[in-house]
């Protein structure tokens, strides 16, 4: 078995270790203690190697210039050495460095140099015989020849370099290191970089001038002459890289706009929802990419895949509405019906847009994961919503990743070959608790094979939860998952933790999918399915949070500063809003973290043995609303006296006939 291997459970823990070492320090140096101590019991010897990276004080993963420091010892010793300070224990770590080679004497180089020279000269010396006996003039001649061999020599191809070919060579590694490797972002820099780029040059050089828009002559579909395509890379505040593409032509004055995703195809496609309960939602961002769809959930409309869009709220409603307005003429008099039905679409669009029909609510689905709904920081539970989904093998194929008829032919094999059988399960079929499974799947994100481990971990005075984790070898995504199982219970369930020290921050939590977060203090509110299963610690939790919204709010350039769409008074808020979330993720700020659950599958350990109550933690038991019902798919869900329903159907249906 895989757990019965010491190699195995080893190279575990460290792995889990340096995974979590950003989300979960405190985490990650108990596991690489654990991992110590392990290969002490096995009577191992810690390398140099792991001494360098891992303090065997405290265990924390040490890494120079992040608050570990690095000190050489060279001078005044007989064996150089290298010093490593844990930044978290301040713990020193000394490693002997292997001594350097003997240096070569001066007086043996120049003794070695002199003689080389002696022997080219010799070589180039006329012979003692053609002199002996010559007259003068014969003799200054064969001087001549001599120095002209002698300089002859010295001007054939040798391993030294001219001042000119030494600067030429300069000039090429120079131009050559401007073109090797360069930065996406200094390509996709904001809008607000590049109108600051537009300011002329201190030297007066106008053809040096900084062009963010380039102009590209392309052919007009509309009369056949040539117009004027213009092209903008830029980064969008919240998002990412994207490439605004405008067409002109001044032949037949037609217009276009178009937006395109500058970067790859997402590992997962993405959904979100946002729910307009004011006018100002109607100033959303709206990025759809040309495989999105949107749709107007109250009114029914939906725009399906095409074009790509940088708008708002407010814009893809009035486009749509527009279009629908054109055709009404015609459908007056074709199909009055239609007509109909489309004027009071029309009627009831005009009216959100007025303000006269809130609240209704607006989704953007993207199967390749480049699509986006502006988030904002005053958003409450239920307000704003990001799903991630793994995609179908019809979307892959229209996406261009995989052929559907292949992974119909590998799903088909994958279930004929079934799991009976399988080494792993006991007799019965059932799974063994902490037995790691190991099992073909297939990448989200490249579409090659790649494994998916999964193992089931019985917490202790809760229940029993599936932990799985898929790792690609060809293009490096990851994913972790937490599934929980069993009965659905009547009531939902209200978890209150009290976080006031180091300690609370290290218990662990589980948060499944249909769980939402809340932390009052901090003004932090994220709703169910947006961070998917987690099983982790307080620390762990709210560093991904972090990290998953700063992604999101600040562009990825190299300044890390938000883009000219983001407002001043938008970005001291949200300073304001980190700077707090860093205190609590730090241990130096009090708070309380809510978990809503209408499942009541969400645990947070407990420090006191049960059935004594941890004071620190309130649980409270709710029944769930309506609207929960329906999106947890309940309402349909009749597991008791549907037998007297279904006869009466079925009657029905006779009657009909």
């Amino acid at each position: 078995m895989a757990a019965a291997d010491p190699h195995l459970r080893t190279n575990f823990l460290s792995d889990a270790a340096h995974i979590l070492r950003d989300a979960a320090p405190e985490t990650s140096a108990y596991l690489m203690s654990e991992c110590a101590e392990h290969l002490a019991r096995q009577g191992t010897v810690v390398s140099d190697i792991y001494r360098q990276h891992v303090c065997t004080a405290c265990g924390h993963i040490m890494v120079p210039g992040h608050a570990t420091k690095l000190k050489l010892e060279t001078r005044g010793v007989s064996r150089p050495s290298k010093t490593l300070t844990c930044g978290h224990c301040h713990s020193v770590t000394r490693i002997k460095l292997p001594a350097p080679e003997k240096a070569t004497r001066p007086k043996v180089l120049k003794r070695r140099l002199k003689s080389i020279t002696a022997t080219a000269i010799e070589k180039t010396k006329p012979a003692v015989s053609a002199n002996a006996n010559a007259s003068s003039k014969k003799r200054a001649k064969n001087r001549k020849a001599g120095l002209q061999a002698l300089l002859s020599s010295q001007q054939k191809p040798s391993s030294g370099l001219s001042l000119a070919s030494f600067m030429k060579i300069r000039k090429d590694l120079k131009m050559a290191d401007e073109l090797k490797v360069q930065d996406p972002s200094q390509f996709f820099q904001s809008i607000g970089s590049k109108v600051e780029g537009l300011a002329p040059k201190a030297n007066g050089d106008a053809d040096e001038d900084f062009k963010p828009v380039d102009e590209i002559e392309s052919l007009c579909m509309s009369c056949h002459e040539n117009g004027i395509t213009r092209i903008l890379l830029t980064s969008i505040p919240y998002f990412r890289e994207v490439v605004i593409m405008s067409f002109s032509c001044e032949h037949c004055s037609f217009h276009n706009n178009e937006i395109q995703p500058a970067g790859t195809i997402q590992p997962k496609g993405t959904h979100y929802e946002l729910r307009l309960t004011e006018l100002p939602d109607f100033g959303r961002q709206v990025i759809k990419s040309d495989s999105a769809v949107v749709k107007f959930i109250e009114l029914d409309l939906e725009i399906p895949a095409g074009r790509g869009q940088l708008s708002n709220v407010e814009g893809l409603l009035t486009t749509v509405l527009d279009d629908l307005e054109l055709g009404q003429e015609a459908r007056k008099e074709q199909a009055p019906e239609v007509h109909t039905k489309i004027a009071e679409l029309i009627a009831k669009g005009r009216s959100m847009l007025a303000g006269e029909a809130f609240p209704f609510r607006v989704y953007v689905d993207d199967p390749a994961g480049n699509s986006f709904i502006a988030p904002d920081l005053k958003d409450g539970v239920g307000k704003w919503e990001k799903r991630e989904y793994p995609r179908t093998s019809e979307q892959n194929a229209a996406l261009g990743l995989a052929d559907s008829d292949v992974n119909a032919a590998i799903a088909a094999k994958e279930a004929g070959s079934g799991s009976g059988g399988y080494p792993g399960l006991t007799n019965d079929g059932e799974i063994i608790p902490d037995e790691v499974y190991d099992f073909p799947a297939t990448c989200p994100g490249c579409m090659h094979a790649c494994v998916t481990h999964m193992k089931m971990v019985d917490i202790p005075h809760f229940k029993q939860v599936v932990l799985m984790s898929t790792v690609c070898d060809d293009c490096g995504y990851r994913s972790n998952d937490v599934k929980t199982g069993g009965e659905i219970p009547e009531e939902g369930e209200i978890i209150r933790l009290t976080v006031e020290d180091n300690i609370d921050l290290a218990r662990d939590i589980l948060k499944s999918e249909t769980c939402g977060l809340e932390c009052p203090e901090l003004q932090l509110q994220v709703n169910p399915g947006t961070l998917g299963g987690r099983f982790t610690t307080v620390e762990g939790l709210l560093t991904q949070v972090r990290g998953d919204l700063h992604g999101q709010i600040y562009s990825n350039g190299q300044t890390g500063q938000g883009g000219d769409s983001l407002a001043s008074g938008d970005k001291t808020q949200w300073d304001t809003f980190f700077e707090g979330l860093d205190a609590a993720i730090r241990g130096d700020k009090k708070f309380t973290v809510v978990l809503t659950d209408p499942f009541a599958s969400s645990f947070v350990q407990p420090l006191v043995d049960p059935p004594a109550p941890d004071p620190k933690i309130t649980r409270t038991k709710y029944q769930r609303t309506a609207e929960e019902e329906e999106e947890l798919g309940l309402e349909d869900m009749k597991t008791e006296g549907y037998e007297a329903e279904a006869r009466q159907n079925g009657a029905n249906g006779e009657d009909k006939d």
